[in-house]
């Protein structure tokens, strides 16, 4: 047994990723970047701020061997702070804007075009004469030159790390009646470019791109691309390459026309139905001729 396995037994792994999902009306989801968040944070056993830790066993001893996730792992978000001078004579505090810095050392000269540090009472910030309304906020970060550098530095890298990983996608097609493995193509592209990114010069250290995303974040995006384009991955490790791959819709409407047409209808009245009960909610009354 190796040295991992053998703290591990005197460990116990909690993840707590039930704030990380799409919501849906009768259920909730786990997006392709939960699920391959869960997986490689389970995998590397790593420590993770308010979504994973390993326990020691002692430690759960001494809670009663009481197993509750969040007495472990809470993920509970912090308490809104109130700063009851800010709410009588205004201004922002400080300390709640150094609490952004993440974001201040990701786009230089930005916290200055928004903030001003008042002359005589320093703990407290007002915003910019450019910021009249907090709708302008908005607006401001968009036209912000320091965040369309980074953007565009991360977007520079991003581009850099796939032109080095297009042979592996080329590879994909089958070779002497072997398949491609598109698994295999997945687990390799999360690996590098999560080392990419992690590295000083995908990074872009210097630039102010040092960490817009993070690894959670980088591999998240990843992992929903491929999800999306799985298909045409699996196209191609089973045929290869064509002249051209044909989009699923089309292959659906040649086989299966009828079929097709059904479920529009069947969308159609769908729709129409969730429009009533939506007006009769409004209106607060009940009709008999939705009751079935």
């Amino acid at each position: 047994m190796n040295k991992q396995g053998a703290k591990d037994r005197k460990h116990v792994f909690f993840i707590n990723a039930d704030r990380e999902y799409r919501e849906g009306k009768a259920q909730n989801f786990l997006r392709p970047e939960d699920i391959s968040k869960i997986v490689h944070v389970y995998r590397e056993r790593k420590d993770v701020e308010s979504y994973a830790r390993l326990v020691p066993v002692s430690e759960i001893e001494a809670e009663d061997f009481n197993c509750n996730i969040r007495r472990y792992v809470d993920n509970a978000p912090p308490p809104e702070s109130h700063d009851v001078r800010a709410h009588l004579h205004g201004g922002v505090p400080v300390v709640e804007i150094d609490a952004l810095e993440r974001f201040w050392q990701n786009y230089p000269g930005l916290r200055e075009r928004v903030f001003v540090l008042r002359e005589k009472d320093t703990a407290y910030s007002d915003f910019a004469p450019a910021v009249t309304d907090r709708c302008e906020i908005a607006e401001l970060i968009k036209t912000d030159p320091g965040v369309a550098k980074a953007h565009a530095g991360f977007v520079e890298q991003l581009e850099l790390w796939w032109k080095a990983q297009l042979p592996l996608i080329e590879a994909l097609a089958p070779t002497n009646g072997q398949k491609g493995n598109v698994y295999e193509l997945r687990r390799t592209l999360l690996s590098s470019i999560t080392q990419h990114f992690s590295s000083p010069a995908g990074r872009g250290e210097g630039e102010g791109t040092s960490s817009i995303l993070n690894e959670h974040q980088v591999r998240g995006a990843l992992a929903s691309y491929f999800e999306f384009f799985k298909p045409e991955f699996k196209s191609i490790a089973f045929s290869g390459w064509g002249p051209e791959l044909i989009p699923d819709d089309e292959i659906l409407q040649s086989q299966f026309p009828e079929i097709l047409a059904e479920m529009e209808q069947k969308r159609i009245r769908m729709a129409e139905l969730n429009v009533l009960c939506a007006a009769a909610d409004e209106e607060d009354y009940e009709d008999g001729r939705f009751l079935y």
